[in-house]
């Protein structure tokens, strides 16, 4: 176990960190990662993102390897955190945690509402839109995204969790 992303929470202020994982059988696309990876550098705010091996690209030596862009590196230094695994439930309930952005599979839902994380919700299949639509619109503790969100749309999402009140009112 890899617990660099924990030492890294350690030094970060309460709420400030936008987390995002994708399960395990979520599939991006490349054009979705990358829109991601853009959303998390132009958001301003702290983040750590886990990106499964699956999500990378091959090496020379068949070792899978995080390939950013250079672009991306320098826009995000110091204020990002980017790795292949981590203990997503002891991730949630780190007191820098400020806003979850997820697939709503069932585990990540219920960990992240037993956290009191509010979550930016994207689902994709199977249960997700079920455990989306009761996060965000029964129990009021998440921001639901389209099915196919672009930037400006999870960009806007972020900062109504990260960025005032809505965050409050979702941790409530």
């Amino acid at each position: 176990e890899d617990h660099a992303c924990q030492v890294w929470l350690d030094g970060k202020r309460p709420n400030s960190v936008v987390f995002t994982i994708f399960g395990s059988l979520v599939k991006l696309t490349s054009e979705q990662l990358a829109e991601l990876d853009w959303v998390l550098a132009s958001s301003g705010y702290e983040f750590l993102r886990v990106i499964r091996s699956d999500q990378q690209a091959m090496g020379a030596t068949g070792a899978t390897t995080i390939v950013l862009p250079l672009e991306f590196l320098a826009e995000t230094e110091g204020r990002g955190c980017v790795t292949s695994w981590c203990l997503q439930e002891a991730v949630l309930w780190h007191k820098a945690l400020g806003a979850f952005l997820t697939h709503c599979g069932w585990n990540s839902t219920l960990e992240s509402v037993c956290a009191g994380v509010p979550m930016l919700c994207w689902p994709f299949g199977a249960d997700q839109q079920t455990n989306s639509r009761m996060a965000c619109t029964e129990w009021r503790v998440g921001v639901e995204l389209s099915e196919d969100p672009g930037r400006e749309e999870v960009e806007a999402a972020i900062q109504q969790v990260m960025g005032g009140g809505r965050g409050e009112e979702l941790r409530r």
